[in-house]
């Protein structure tokens, strides 16, 4: 089966949905895809700044967004401390919300900040794609691209069903990370470190009204004092203020994390500083910490 389309989006991601729903706003054709079988299943990036509001307001959809997201009232501190209910080391505002940069955020632009984890703000950029024409499927990966004149002809593979499609492109768009099979496909080069660090996301329910709610942000961070590694960390993301949150810690790649319900909350219990607190988890998973980056933007091929 063979797709013709004026532009083809590996990566349906914020950045791949953003971008489909833009082309498609202005009557371009375009088809966006990924490999997975759905949007994020975890909340993942969440703090949005001013730029990209101003382009969600572009495409309508500010309000929803913002009123899907965490009140920016709420978000303005980050807290360092040894645990949660023990001593604060410090805390800062930020985001705009300090005296000495408010008026700096509200002369730069007519839009906020906002705090909205990843698997909320994806269906909201989703409906906005598909509701300007956008074509934006799933399970479906890119196996090769290759330019051939004017055109760019890449082959795709249905996950589900093991069936290819060709699709027949005017432009192609790699919003498929830096490790992409864009990026292999066409040659572009990342540099950096990468394996700087493994993490652990616990997504867990824990009510920590008591330990948060007087000193509101999006962020803590916890910092167990008395030990030799400063591995000894966590930090915990507002997902829902005050009885959601995702707390990453690092963990050794040799040995492998556990992502049981046990682990979690031994975890959290140990850094909000509570023996009997409560903790449902939701999901875990695990990531990487890398430093990459292009040291061009073309390709040695374009």
């Amino acid at each position: 089966m063979t797709l013709e389309q004026d532009v083809f989006v590996v990566g349906a991601g914020p950045t791949g949905l953003a971008c489909a729903a833009l082309l498609a706003r202005d009557g371009v054709g375009v088809t966006a895809i990924t490999r997975y079988p759905g949007f994020a299943n975890s909340p993942r990036a969440h703090i949005i700044n001013q730029r990209t509001l101003e382009v969600f307001r572009d495409l309508g959809i500010h309000d929803r967004v913002v009123d899907a997201a965490m009140p920016a009232s709420l978000m303005g501190q980050v807290v360092w401390a040894e645990t949660l209910a023990g001593p604060e080391i410090a805390r800062r505002r930020g985001w705009g919300a300090g005296a000495a940069r408010l008026s700096d955020y509200a002369a730069a632009s007519p839009c906020g900040v906002a705090n909205i984890p990843q698997h909320v703000l994806e269906p909201i950029l989703c409906d906005a794609a598909r509701g300007f024409g956008a074509d934006i499927r799933f399970d479906l990966e890119l196996v090769s691209m290759r330019q051939d004149g004017d055109r760019v002809i890449s082959v795709c593979r249905d996950r589900r069903t093991g069936e290819e499609l060709e699709v027949v492109s005017r432009y192609a768009v790699g919003a498929d990370g830096d490790n992409s099979a864009v990026c292999r496909e066409i040659g572009f080069e990342v540099i950096g470190q990468a394996g700087l660090g493994h993490m652990v996301n616990y997504w867990v329910e824990a009510d920590l009204t008591a330990y948060t709610a007087h000193r509101a942000g999006s962020l803590y961070q916890v910092f167990r004092p008395g030990g030799a590694e400063v591995t000894d960390n966590a930090m915990f993301v507002n997902v829902r203020p005050w009885d959601q949150w995702v707390v990453a810690v690092p963990y050794d790649p040799a040995i492998g994390a556990d992502r049981s319900e046990e682990a979690a909350t031994r975890v959290v219990r140990r850094y909000v500083g509570d023996d009997e607190l409560p903790v449902r988890l939701i999901g875990a998973s695990t990531w990487t910490i890398n430093e990459m980056h292009a040291e061009r933007c073309t390709s040695a091929a374009s």
